[in-house]
């Protein structure tokens, strides 16, 4: 299968108990997968257990494999992060890429962290009512998924 020129969104959704879900769909219509989310389509998945489910943020991609780097990468991001994502507030999802910075003490202007250490990032975030005409070019970073070093 060629990774050129398909449709596939990563998406975030916001269920009933105030979790995360991220996902990934290859398809045209994104609502069309809210749906199956709502209507339980796959009764033993994370969100059939906790409905309603919101789509809080979601980006388009051209490419597949750009797609699936993405939804790992967001997976493994804090909740603060993600939130930071949500609002589309950039500088705070940089700031919390900081190694050492607790999102508590970011979000109160009082971030210690090392600037040599960083996390790299997905790009800009992108409101999801600007879903429905996706760009022509994927805006996704071609940069290396970077992660920490782990101490021993």
């Amino acid at each position: 299968m060629s990774h050129d020129q398909v449709t596939v969104f990563v998406y975030m959704l916001r269920c009933s108990d105030g979790s995360y879900y991220i996902g990934k769909y290859q398809g045209n219509d994104l609502d069309t997968r809210i749906s199956e989310h709502n209507n339980r389509a796959y009764p033993d998945s994370y969100t059939a257990k906790r409905l309603p489910v919101t789509l809080v943020w979601s980006k388009w991609f051209s490419r597949y494999d750009e797609a699936v780097a993405c939804e790992r990468q967001l997976k493994g991001w804090s909740r603060a992060k993600k939130e930071a994502l949500i609002r589309g507030d950039w500088d705070m999802v940089q700031v919390l890429s900081k190694r050492g910075v607790s999102p508590f003490g970011a979000a109160f202007g009082v971030a210690q962290h090392d600037e040599t250490k960083e996390f790299s990032s997905v790009g800009p975030a992108r409101p999801c009512e600007q879903r429905a005409n996706p760009p022509s070019k994927s805006q996704f970073s071609r940069r290396p998924i970077l992660r920490p070093s782990r101490r021993r």
